[in-house]
């Protein structure tokens, strides 16, 4: 085991900052080496050429798509199930005013697929929620919750949700290529921290999923509940998503399924709930899509503060998944991509659009070894797109392959 366990999990005060205060984590008392850092929200290292807003079709239609186009979405489907190889594959697709569709090869609909990092957004916009109720603030720095964990007094509650706060990611280090363990979220965040070059806000850019368990954590503090309980009270349940699950560690629910290697082997040193609040959701794509509509047509946080996750983007690399050591496929030559607040702007490399806001995609990849997913809106096409795979292939590509099948379908009369 990398980190010894430990019996309980505090919420409140005191107990939840001992938890992270363990193991000469520098104190709050201690004056600050770290250099001023401008304002990420309003001052983003490279802003992006088009202003998005909430703009997703007021409701989520349960009709079905035309018959052309759900033609074409099966044959894509076919198409992506044979290249990936993945020994599961779910697609799904919500056109507002038109209909939807969704479907599977390999499983059933009832069976769930990890989407990894896509759960920062749902992490990202129960923080938002308590922005809005007066709970917390984007401005609070970590020293309220967590006063003797280095780099605190430093680092705010927006530096979390940008990926600025200058943690270093848990899943970065040797120990932890090729694993996750079942460890309790402080302990976590303790071996990132302690690792950290600097602990220090920094103007670019730095994915790391550790800024999201400390914001899990500090939900668990302000609910007095679990964070996967908080998922299902906030978020799944009122948006109809009871097959959907939060998951806690070493608490797989019975229908997840197997997460696959390349070789096609079980994928059996990686717990899917251990990244708590940077990835801890099992869904189908279906629910995926379902879930996305809701949240960027303002059913779950207030369309205020939804368009306030869409500001303040910063350009970023593709991240690295859990459990590997490997870049998303989204590196390469690559498409404009840039961070917000748990939330994604991607553009196609060599896309010419008509107009300036066309042919971005407001979305999130997720991906963690096993799994790949992926779920946006497209702004073209007014047009909600998720895929899940229980494979090495990535989700990038089919998520693409669905999108263009869209497109060339609702062009054909």
């Amino acid at each position: 085991m990398l980190i010894s366990p430990t019996t309980t999990r505090a919420f409140a005060g005191g107990c939840l900052s001992a938890a992270l205060a363990v193991g000469g984590e520098a104190s709050a008392s201690e004056p600050s080496a770290c250099p001023r850092v401008e304002d990420v929200r309003v001052a983003p290292d490279i802003p992006t050429p088009v202003e998005v807003q909430v703009g997703v079709g007021p409701g989520a239609t349960e009709q079905q798509v035309p018959d052309h186009i759900r033609r074409a979405m099966e044959s894509a489907l076919d198409r992506i199930a044979a290249d990936s190889q993945a020994p599961a594959v779910g697609a799904a697709i919500i056109v507002p005013d038109v209909g939807r569709w969704s479907a599977t090869r390999g499983a059933g609909p009832r069976d769930l697929f990890s989407v990894g990092s896509i759960g920062m957004a749902v992490t990202a916009t129960l923080v938002m929620d308590d922005v809005e109720a007066g709970r917390i603030s984007l401005e609070d720095t970590l020293s309220r919750w967590f006063p003797h964990l280095r780099g605190a007094e430093n680092t705010t509650i927006d530096q979390l949700l940008t990926h600025h706060s200058g943690y270093a990611s848990f899943n970065d280090f040797p120990a932890l290529h090729g694993r996750l363990p079942p460890e309790r979220p402080q302990r976590l965040v303790r071996f990132a921290v302690r690792r950290s070059a600097s602990a220090c806000p920094t103007h670019a850019l730095a994915w790391s999923n550790t800024n999201y368990v400390l914001l899990g954590l500090i939900l668990e503090d302000e609910h007095d509940h679990l964070l996967h309980e908080v998922i299902l009270e906030k978020v799944l349940t009122p948006t109809g998503l009871g097959r959907s699950r939060a998951m806690d560690r070493a608490m797989p629910p019975p229908e997840l399924l197997h997460g696959h290697d390349r070789d096609g082997s079980r994928v059996r040193s990686v717990d899917y709930g251990a990244p708590h609040g940077s990835g801890n959701l099992a869904m189908t794509a279906h629910d995926l899509a379902t879930l996305w509509h809701a949240l960027l047509s303002g059913h779950i946080a207030s369309p205020q503060q939804v368009d306030l996750m869409l500001a303040g983007w910063t350009r970023m690399q593709p991240p690295t998944p859990i459990g590997t050591a490997t870049p998303s496929a989204l590196s390469g030559s690559g498409p404009e991509l840039y961070y917000g607040r748990g939330m994604m702007l991607v553009r196609p490399p060599g896309h010419a659009p008509k107009h300036e806001a066309d042919g971005w995609l407001v979305g999130h990849t997720g991906n963690i070894r096993g799994f790949s997913s992926m779920v946006a809106w497209s702004t073209s096409q007014d047009a909600v797109i998720a895929v899940t795979l229980n494979g090495s292939a990535q989700a990038e590509s089919a998520f693409w392959a669905l999108h263009d099948a869209l497109q060339t379908a609702t062009e054909t009369p």
